[in-house]
């Protein structure tokens, strides 16, 4: 834990102070579980930049869970991160439509301002 805490101050500092790259003011978590995520990454077309269906990442299921964990971290380590639930409670994918209303949702609950019923922002 210590390592991978040296290693995200390490790339923020790169990111934001060398780079000057902006620090995003909200950042939307579409959280999948990984075996679901993988499940779905079998039914995309064949890519033409890899020989497989997956590439070196998407093989690899203990770091698809690792990935997942320390997304999970950041997201509630960051005020400005939001965590979007994209399966229901039984671990089924929700319908686009929904998945859609709860980032709707998410995002009024943060910024009240872009959701009242005269603005045209969302």
């Amino acid at each position: 834990l210590r390592k991978r805490n040296e290693y995200l101050a390490w790339i923020t500092e790169l990111e934001y102070v060398r780079l000057g790259t902006p620090k995003p003011n909200m950042v939307i978590y579409l959280k999948v579980p990984p075996k679901i995520a993988s499940k779905l990454t079998n039914l995309k077309a064949q890519r033409t930049y890899i020989k497989t269906k997956k590439d070196i990442a998407e093989k690899d299921i203990k770091h698809q869970v690792s990935a997942s964990e320390m997304y999970s971290r950041l997201a509630r380590k960051h005020k400005e991160w939001l965590i979007i639930e994209c399966v229901d409670k039984k671990g089924a994918l929700l319908p686009i439509a929904t998945v859609h209303k709860n980032i709707v949702q998410s995002i009024c609950s943060k910024i009240p301002k872009l959701c009242h019923p005269k603005s045209k922002a969302l």
